[in-house]
């Protein structure tokens, strides 16, 4: 039984634009929960993804406007410095259960 359900970024982009892509991908969310699975969706580019993916209530976000690639130095940097993490918990009001997913 899967633990997770991956959203594919080419469903996501359009969720801010289009209402019908956007209950779409509720939809899909809807279905990962009901079944107890976790969701995760790529291709979170905006804020405003972010904020339609949390409402939906998915639960995992991945994507550039959360971090870009990195080095491994980079990426060590980047966790010690933790604004990202101050930054999601503020965006959140730390009452969501959406996490960030690292590159």
């Amino acid at each position: 039984r899967p633990d997770c359900l991956k959203i594919d970024r080419r469903l996501i982009g359009p969720i801010v634009d289009n209402p019908r892509q956007f209950r779409l991908v509720s939809a899909i969310v809807e279905m990962g929960r009901s079944q107890g699975v976790k969701v995760a969706a790529e291709g979170v580019e905006t804020d405003a993804h972010a904020a339609a993916l949390r409402n939906m209530g998915c639960d995992i976000l991945q994507g550039f406007y959360l971090a870009r690639p990195m080095t491994a130095a980079e990426l060590a940097a980047f966790l010690q410095d933790r604004d990202w993490l101050r930054a999601e918990k503020d965006a959140r009001g730390d009452a969501s259960n959406a996490r960030l997913a690292l590159p």
